[in-house]
């Protein structure tokens, strides 16, 4: 039953990141439109192969590189929704941030951590507080404070995983496993309401 419920999120969290892609991110101009795609895309993959191959896959180092790309796009599609002039320094900064993590991909178990971590980082924590800060700036109704929740959980999510990397992980990856789906599907709910609130 377990495996059941599993499967079932995942696939309800891919339909809902597949909406975004086809229809929900077509109000925002087109650099936007890219960012918040390209995240929900492989939220959209992501949730096929994780259905298809199991969590297996998560140990790929492709997949942590490609994975990169769901914080980063919803960063990026917010700077350029609200802050554009900043657009580059950001841009420069993600791509930065997506070298950084290949690079230590071979490297020992500390560094991969520390690549990761820095980076899912700094991009949760911009998502987390720009939405309050649009919010504040009253450019946004309450309803983008749904994206600072969407940052928390996937915040916490990746902590969990880039543990696993480490000899005593926060949590097992039993449980870690285990808590993944929901992760993803509550992760992907809260971004979307966040997303229509702009």
């Amino acid at each position: 039953m377990r495996k059941v419920l599993e499967k079932l999120a995942l696939l309800t969290m891919a339909v809902i990141a597949s909406y975004q892609v086809a229809a929900g991110v077509s109000k925002f101009s087109s650099w936007a439109v890219f960012y918040y795609t390209l995240s929900f895309g492989v939220l959209v993959v992501a949730g096929l192969l994780l259905l298809i191959f199991g969590f297996e896959i998560l140990k790929n180092p492709a997949v942590v590189i490609v994975a990169t790309l769901i914080p980063l796009g919803i960063f990026m599609g917010l700077v350029y929704s609200f802050f554009p002039k900043y657009h580059i320094c950001c841009l420069a900064f993600s791509i930065l941030g997506i070298l950084l993590i290949a690079a230590t991909r071979g490297t020992g178990r500390l560094w991969k951590t520390l690549a990761l971590a820095l980076v899912h980082g700094m991009a949760g924590l911009f998502i987390f507080f720009l939405p309050i800060f649009i919010y504040l700036k009253g450019k946004a109704s309450v309803k983008i404070l749904w994206m600072s929740l969407g940052a928390a959980i996937i915040g916490g999510g990746g902590i969990l995983l880039a543990s696993l990397q480490l000899k005593k992980p926060l949590l097992p990856q039993r449980t870690v496993f285990l808590l993944l789906p929901w992760v993803l599907l509550f992760m992907v709910i809260t971004l979307s309401l966040g997303l229509d609130a702009l």
